[in-house]
């Protein structure tokens, strides 16, 4: 009865060695956020796309200290959520809203060409959504005076701002995608168009619109590069710059907070105080109207 009990079911285990001797499917790879974020950015990243640099340097900085080691296909959003505390605490509320912008982006893009990717629940996760953060700054006329007479010797991104405050654009899209020349036509092409932008094939501003704007002399296409000809970055630093410029050209009194995209509400706000009819007005902003013509 022992060497019975030992032998087992000779049945079961002739089911157990054919089951093993199957071929048994490959693991799949456990991918990282950070293995993901690496592939949208490479197969991402070219001129018909703003603001890469952007999600690179918010993902490198923000996100792949905090959870870029997990998972890519059981990102829980309370992991999110944690990560999202974070930086509103060290980097404020902004940041994090920004940030959140980046990972859905990248997240749903990837989600599009890998169907095991199901991203969290982002709604509902924003920081950023008190009165304290709404935004309604417009420049008095003396405030765009002053910017306007500091501009002038402030190099590229002086012209960045008068360029800004005449186009009535958002800083970001166009300022970082680039706003290209078109040969000596005198006109602006702006090849970052999307959707906000409304149905038409292309933005154009002539040059001569903008006044005493220093263009840059360097042989490329852009007219804002930077020292790399590159598109010219409105990061923190130059804004900087041209506010300590401001505060000793205004007899060591700073400005009160703006920020550059104050220069477009300011510019809808200077169209309607000349009575430019709303429809234009919208349109000058890229806004669709109507039909959408």
């Amino acid at each position: 009865m022992a060497a019975d009990d030992r032998s087992g079911d000779p049945l079961a285990e002739r089911e157990a060695a054919r089951e093993a001797a199957k071929p048994q499917p490959e693991p799949v790879p456990q991918k990282t956020v950070a293995e993901g974020a690496r592939r949208v950015h490479a197969e991402r990243a070219g001129p018909q796309v703003a603001e890469t640099r952007n999600y690179e340097q918010a993902f490198n900085r923000l996100v792949k200290p905090a959870i870029g080691s997990l998972p890519i296909y059981g990102l829980r959003r309370s992991q999110i959520a944690a990560m999202l505390d974070k930086i509103a605490d060290e980097n404020g509320p902004v940041m994090a809203d920004r940030t959140l912008q980046y990972l859905a982006s990248a997240l749903n893009w990837y989600a599009v060409r890998d169907g095991r990717v199901r991203g969290p629940q982002l709604k509902k996760l924003k920081r950023a959504t008190g009165p304290e953060h709404r935004r309604d700054r417009v420049l008095s006329d003396d405030e765009i005076r002053l910017i306007w007479r500091v501009t002038d010797s402030n190099g590229t991104f002086g012209s960045i701002v008068r360029f800004l405050l005449l186009s009535a654009q958002r800083p970001r899209r166009r300022v970082r995608h680039g706003v290209e020349r078109a040969g000596e036509s005198g006109v602006w092409d702006d090849p970052a168009r999307t959707v906000q932008d409304g149905p038409r094939p292309y933005r154009a501003v002539e040059q001569r619109g903008v006044g005493n704007c220093q263009c840059s002399a360097h042989k490329t296409a852009l007219v804002f590069p930077d020292r790399k000809g590159k598109p010219f970055g409105t990061n923190g630093y130059w804004k900087q710059v041209l506010d300590a410029a401001i505060t000793k050209a205004n007899g060591g009194g700073p400005l009160p907070a703006w920020i550059l995209h104050d220069l477009r509400r300011t510019a809808r706000t200077l169209m309607g105080d000349i009575e430019v009819p709303r429809e234009v007005a919208e349109l000058v902003l890229g806004h669709v109207v109507g039909n959408g013509r």
